[in-house]
């Protein structure tokens, strides 16, 4: 009688059944978790070197029971050549046993790495919440740790909503800011002389800012020697910028950059009214404030925005600076949990 091939085929890449006898065909051998891109760096090599081991001994273990398979699959009982191949089959069966302990072995460390990053990911989001509320600027944990759980689309929604809100209210601070100038700052035209104006009109054109009425009207106020003109030019110039929308719509600003639009007129303004709010949303990126404007319950409208922006005027230039630190770093943590929780959830 002739001996059957104890060993079955490979199903899919990573799956080695036994055909024969009960005890062998019992545990399967498992696919190799992928080597997860969220854990950090030193970390990921290991487990990438420990997986290219892995991939290159169970190759090894395939083609030698492919081998296997062609040499005793026709042989008779009780020859030696039978006695041959049942000593072969028992030596792959103990390789198989090995592999599997230590594949299931790198898929536990696997697991184990990804649930430590994440926790440790969720420790440094909880510093990063404390730092910011500290600067007086955030709102409940809650508002920071759901960031989590949204969707990249509700983020890119969230982002849009508290961009007009921010519009919005930069609208009313530039009303209030103009009629204030209007009001009070035209005994300031003295301040601006030609050196100034002429800054003042490389800073508008740098940003993109090409006015020649605006630029007439800075020269004149410079260069003119009587107030009475002076005034009046300045007043033409309050009005004109009070206009000049595509400055203050901040469709420039971006995660990184601020609107270089907004704050060279903002600048310029600032000839006669001095408005710390005008310049705080000149120095403004959204990766700065999302952190202390973000929430996931709340509707972000021109009130929340306003409010905001008080609580933000009161930093110095430095806490500024600390903070756009902290919205990075608060953002960049956030991102590395929602992938780390996202590859622990594959299934295995």
């Amino acid at each position: 009688m002739k001996r059957m091939s104890t060993w079955g085929a490979v199903v899919g890449a990573c799956l080695l059944a036994m055909a024969a006898g009960p005890a062998i065909a019992s545990e399967s051998i498992p696919f190799l978790r992928p080597v997860p891109a969220s854990l950090a760096p030193d970390v990921r090599q290991h487990l990438t070197d420990e997986r290219a081991a892995l991939s290159e001994v169970f190759r090894r273990l395939k083609s030698d029971v492919d081998t296997f398979k062609k040499a005793c699959a026709n042989v008779e009982d009780g020859t030696a050549a039978d006695a041959k191949c049942a000593s072969e089959d028992a030596g792959l069966e103990a390789r198989r046993s090995e592999y599997i302990k230590h594949a299931k072995a790198y898929n536990t460390e696997t697991t184990t790495a990804l649930e430590a990053r994440i926790a440790s990911l969720t420790g440094a989001i909880h510093r990063d919440e404390q730092a910011i509320r500290n600067l007086r600027v955030g709102k409940s944990g809650a508002q920071f740790t759901d960031w989590v759980e949204i969707s990249s689309d509700a983020q890119k929604e969230r982002d849009e909503q508290f961009k007009e809100a921010l519009h919005g209210a930069g609208e009313q601070i530039l009303e209030a800011a103009s009629a204030n100038a209007l009001e009070h700052g035209l005994d300031r035209v003295a301040s601006l002389n030609p050196p100034k104006a002429n800054r003042l009109i490389s800073e508008l054109r740098n940003a993109g800012v090409t006015d020649p009425y605006v630029e007439e009207l800075l020269r004149s106020i410079a260069s003119t020697p009587g107030k009475p003109q002076k005034v009046r030019s300045a007043q033409a110039l309050i009005h004109r910028l009070e206009q000049m929308h595509h400055v203050w719509n901040l469709e420039d600003m971006s995660d990184t950059s601020d609107s270089a639009k907004w704050r060279a007129g903002a600048e310029v303004l600032g000839i006669f009214v001095d408005d710390p709010r005008m310049r705080l949303i000149g120095m403004l990126t959204l990766d700065t404030v999302r952190a202390s404007f973000y929430s996931v319950h709340n509707n972000i409208v021109r009130q929340v925005a306003l409010s905001q922006i008080e609580d933000l005027t009161r930093l110095t230039e430095l806490q500024l600076q600390d903070l756009k630190i902290l919205s990075a770093k608060l953002q960049n943590d956030v991102k590395a949990s929602r992938d780390a929780k996202r590859e622990l959830a594959q299934p295995q």
